[in-house]
């Protein structure tokens, strides 16, 4: 099985939040907010985070109803159909990315779906087609997107977070500023 990730190159991301507007606009049919959010966290550069659709997701383990699944290409998915909202996928998230909300056929959980629809019309997910910077890119765990160089981390490698998941989005980090300082002399 394959496993589609978000690649995102931190020092390229200028926190302009188009990734999360154009996630709004895509999934307004199904949810009222963004399933990606912009961070910055480490206050030296910004982290666009959405569902990372890991490799062994907390997820799909906990939900009774087996809601969850992983596709063939590695997105986790939910079956809203199947989805009572009890609320126990939002709480083992590690990274906040699942939300409860109120349906007209009650409470379901929402997160992302690696924008299912559009990939299968030959379409990249909506977040990364609006990236202005090229920060966020998309493709195959196992091969860097085509034109990228850099040196692709996990999470985990590059120490933003610890998790038990194993999360598919894998990240650059900025490379240390050198500056130079003029003497008065």
């Amino acid at each position: 099985m394959k496993q589609l990730a978000f690649y995102l190159k931190t020092d390229r991301c200028v926190g302009c939040f188009a990734c999360v507007s154009a996630c709004t606009n895509e999934n307004r049919s199904r949810t009222s907010k963004a399933f990606r959010a912009v961070r910055n966290d480490l206050d030296s550069f910004y982290l666009s985070f959405s569902c990372h659709h890991c490799s062994s997701p907390e997820c799909m383990r906990v939900c009774l109803k087996h809601a969850f699944s992983k596709r063939r290409d590695g997105a986790v998915v939910i079956d809203d159909s199947l989805c009572d909202g009890c609320g126990k996928c939002e709480a083992v998230c590690p990274f906040q990315m699942i939300r409860i909300e109120t349906t007209i056929s009650g409470l379901k959980a929402k997160k992302c779906e690696l924008c299912t629809d559009r990939r299968e019309n030959g379409q990249e997910p909506a977040c990364v087609e609006a990236c202005t910077s090229g920060a966020l890119l998309f493709g195959d765990m196992e091969r860097a997107p085509l034109g990228s160089s850099a040196d692709w981390q996990t999470l985990a490698e590059a120490g933003i977070t610890r998790t038990y998941t194993d999360p598919s989005t894998r990240v650059t980090l900025p490379k240390p500023k050198i500056r130079y300082f003029l003497s008065d002399e």
